[in-house]
């Protein structure tokens, strides 16, 4: 082992004292190209290289794509831009377009279409580093402004947390032209409407700005305008008596206690507090007969004023508002079915309207009156369970029943209808005559059939114990479905609700629900072609 090492490190070492050569003494010698020297060729080739190196960056791509970079805007924004045809993009969009005469065309719903022949610039040399740059700002003229503002607000009410609607659909209207005085009043409406979808201080302060813009016609907050929105400001306070109530339940918190601890708000609180509490509950006699019509009974409801909402702890109002607060309403006499529709009664609504069958859930679905799970427990044939109510049906289910039943009675009562209850009938109803109690029977729900434990579907109807005016199942069993769009500040504006929306009013709790969360008075909503095992109906008649 020695030996070889011996031997190893010798033949390094030899290895290191071997010359090591000079390549400065390389010499490379090109030949003659064509009888051409290189002397001659060689400065030709740098040339040549340098020439095609600067035609490609310099005037190949002027040739190849001869145009101009065009940067287009609208009055208003976000409209779709076509070239000769093709889709560019939506404003604000810059895109390059080629040289020469091109059609310009600027679209955007309810509005008048931008057409144009526009004459667009090229240049060859340089474009890569300096292209050529072109603008076309297209305003575009209102052609309906009543579908304007109706597309603007059920974007709105589906989208509420994205407030900048507001402002933009204000903005963008007043920046076109003068509004006529009408006009200027259905914008006004669609203000006021926005508000029973604003729920969060982003919300308040977008719709605040977009107030702002409004009064002032689309320019800046002059003292005119300021006295203008002062008016206005105390006009809401006139219309709607409660505004500040719901100021504070979409404030946050730290803002809320401001206003809450200001001494203009604490005596307004005091002032409804005491006008809740002297309110006096009145209500008609109950004279007339209930309707029975082919084994549905519909019970009598009086007319009556009374307070709608949670009016057993009023004591509550003292240290917090909420959406439930009570508000006094007035509520015409009519008919409700003193049970929810069963499945027996859907099938009779089936049998003459195939185009409401399960086997057209296809159809239903894309005309969006209904969702996959229409009718998804009921059975093709009558069975024991017929009795159950009809579950997994839409709002447009339930609503197509009601006219149906309308043609079935108009015969024997020409003068009335079916319906679905508004929220306001509905808990009138569902109080059964009784003051100030959170269920139909008093201070206790006494529907506990409906409470079991390990329960997983609803008990046939007519299952409860009746309330004062004779309807079963009303708290508890399967939520119901009401006529009203749901807004949850509907109480501080409008207990009626707006006038359009995402999700109609659910009322009544389920057999999933616990029995305290079931008082009367608790709202829920859901989208109008929802269908679920926990959601039924039953429906009134009213007068036409």
């Amino acid at each position: 082992m020695t030996r070889l090492y011996t031997i190893h490190i010798i033949s390094s070492m030899r290895k290191d004292k071997e010359p090591i050569p000079d390549f400065h003494e390389v010499k490379v010698k090109l030949k003659n190209v064509f009888g051409i020297k290189p002397v001659t060729y060689v400065p030709l080739v740098y040339i040549v290289v340098v020439v095609l190196i600067l035609f490609f960056l310099l005037i190949y791509p002027g040739i190849r794509f001869n145009g101009a970079l065009v940067h287009f805007t609208s009055i208003p924004d976000k409209a779709v831009v076509k070239i000769d045809g093709k889709y560019m993009g939506s404003t604000p969009v810059t895109g390059f377009v080629k040289s020469g005469e091109r059609t310009v065309e600027i679209t955007k719903p309810f509005y008048k279409t931008y057409l144009k022949k526009t004459r667009i610039k090229g240049r060859i040399f340089g474009t890569l580093f300096f292209p050529v740059r072109q603008k076309i700002n297209a305003k575009i003229e209102i052609a309906d402004l009543h579908k304007i503002i109706q597309w603007k607000y059920k974007d709105f009410v589906q989208n509420p947390f994205i407030p900048q609607i507001l402002t933009d659909t204000v903005s963008s209207l007043y920046s076109i032209n003068n509004l006529t005085s009408e006009q200027d009043v259905e914008l006004k409406d669609f203000l006021y409407k926005s508000m029973y979808f604003i729920q969060t201080e982003e919300g308040l302060r977008y719709f605040i700005k977009a107030c702002n813009i409004y009064f002032s016609n689309g320019g800046v907050l002059t003292s005119s305008s300021l006295v203008k929105l002062a008016e206005n400001i105390g006009l809401m306070n006139e219309n709607y008596p409660l505004a500040a109530f719901w100021f504070t339940v979409a404030l946050k918190d730290k803002n809320a206690v401001r206003i809450i601890k200001s001494q203009w708000f604490k005596d307004k609180l005091l002032n409804y507090i005491s006008s809740v509490n002297n309110f006096k509950w009145s209500s008609g006699i109950r004279s007339h007969k209930s309707i029975n019509f082919k084994g549905m009974t519909f019970a009598y409801i009086p007319e009556a004023s009374f307070l709608l909402g949670n009016t057993t702890d009023k004591e509550r109002l003292t240290k917090l508002v909420d959406p439930l607060i009570p508000v006094p309403v007035t509520v015409k006499s009519f008919y409700i079915l003193n049970r929810e529709i069963s499945r027996a009664d859907y099938r009779l609504f089936l049998k003459e309207n195939p185009s409401w069958r399960k086997s057209n859930i296809e159809e239903l679905m894309k005309k969006g009156l209904a969702e996959e799970n229409y009718l998804k427990t009921f059975p093709e044939k009558a069975d024991k369970n017929d009795n159950l109510p009809v579950t997994y049906v839409s709002f447009y289910a339930a609503t197509a029943y009601a006219q149906w039943l309308t043609d079935k009675i108009k015969t024997t009562y020409p003068r009335y209808r079916a319906r679905l209850p508004l929220e306001t009938e509905w808990e009138w109803a569902a109080r059964g005559g009784i003051k100030d109690a959170p269920y139909p029977n008093g201070n206790r729900n006494g529907n506990y059939v409906f409470f079991k434990k390990g329960r997983n579907n609803p008990e046939p109807v007519k299952s409860s114990i009746p309330n004062g005016f004779g309807l079963y199942d009303i708290s508890g069993n399967v939520w119901e479905w009401c006529g009203n769009w749901y807004s949850p500040v509907s109480y501080f504006l409008s207990p009626l609700g707006p006038s359009e929306g995402a999700e109609k009013a659910v009322r009544g709790g389920g057999w999933a629900n616990l029995p305290e969360l079931s008082p009367l008075y608790q709202r829920g909503s859901q989208p109008p072609s929802w269908c679920t095992d926990y959601l039924g109906f039953r429906v009134v008649l009213a007068k036409e």
